[in-house]
């Protein structure tokens, strides 16, 4: 009986590496499954990001740009009552004070009335 000894370790060994193989095949499709699961997650994972960077500067430009009438009415009140007192302490100014006329010879001078601006003359080029 003692060469039906190492035929039956062999076969004992034999079904040992078939079902090693077996073990090894299956945890490399579950290790190639887990790879692709990963870089789809990874993709998405990316995308995701993109998309709330994007938001947030929708978010940051939007809130940039919208002015909020309330708070600038609050902000600003108290310069409109200033502005309304001194508006009242003020006495028009009469007439005969203002110029009627342009207040020098100068064809640029701001402080001629719209009455006597005369178009300037330009080269023709």
């Amino acid at each position: 009986m003692p060469a039906s000894q190492p035929s039956t370790e062999l076969t004992l060994a034999r079904t040992r590496i078939a079902a090693l193989e077996a073990e090894l095949s299956a945890a490399r499709a579950e290790q190639e499954r887990v790879v692709a699961e990963r870089n789809t997650l990874r993709e998405a994972y990316t995308a995701v990001k993109l998309e709330l960077e994007l938001l947030k500067k929708r978010l940051f430009v939007a809130s940039a740009e919208r002015v909020d009438t309330a708070q600038l009415e609050l902000e600003f009140a108290a310069k409109l009552a200033e502005l309304d007192k001194l508006a009242k302490r003020l006495a028009p100014i009469p007439e005969s004070v203002v110029p009627s006329r342009r207040c020098c010879s100068r064809s640029w001078c701001a402080q001629r009335t719209p009455a006597n601006r005369q178009p300037s003359k330009q080269p023709a080029r």
